[in-house]
């Protein structure tokens, strides 16, 4: 996201939020602004639906192989751009999730510990631990699933079903 999309979206999410509440209110909401800002919550939301999307799109298009790849890319770049432009949807209930969980304080003491040089090595690699987390998920989810799947046959099985 480019510095000028980055600032916009700021600018968006401060005057979205800022209509019609008190100072104090709007103080908590630039501040929880700033701390999304600073954990790169925006970016990383952009990266994660654009994998998601990916995903999403590849498997859908695994039925239609008759698809030409320009029109594929084409579909995604779409689907993409529409939920970029569309990404303040998101971000302002975040916001208030944020505004109610924490107070001001905690908000600024957080974004005090993300300036850090740990903070900032936790939002590099949080997204990479999640990524592979939800892969040893999946995985373990399977491996799971087959045993509760036999599990639930012998069930019936005793039962006289045949599955």
């Amino acid at each position: 996201m480019t510095y000028l999309k980055r600032a916009a979206l700021g600018f968006c999410l401060l005057l979205a939020l800022g209509l019609g509440t008190a100072r104090a209110d709007t103080a908590k909401q630039e501040a929880i602004v700033e701390l999304l800002k600073v954990t790169k919550t925006a970016e990383n939301v952009q990266t994660i639906t654009a994998n998601s999307l990916r995903f999403f799109l590849d498997q859908s298009f695994k039925s239609k192989p008759g698809i030409p790849d320009e029109v594929k890319e084409k579909t995604y770049e779409i689907m993409r751009q529409t939920f970029e432009e569309n990404l303040s949807g998101l971000l302002i209930p975040i916001v208030k999730l944020y505004e109610e969980a924490f107070s001001l304080e905690e908000i600024q003491e957080l974004t005090g510990f993300y300036r850090t040089e740990l903070g900032q090595k936790l939002i590099e690699t949080t997204p990479v631990i999640m990524q592979k987390s939800m892969a040893i998920g999946g995985q373990w989810g399977q491996k799971v699933g087959i045993i509760a799947v036999e599990r639930i046959r012998k069930e019936l099985a005793s039962k006289g079903y045949d599955i």
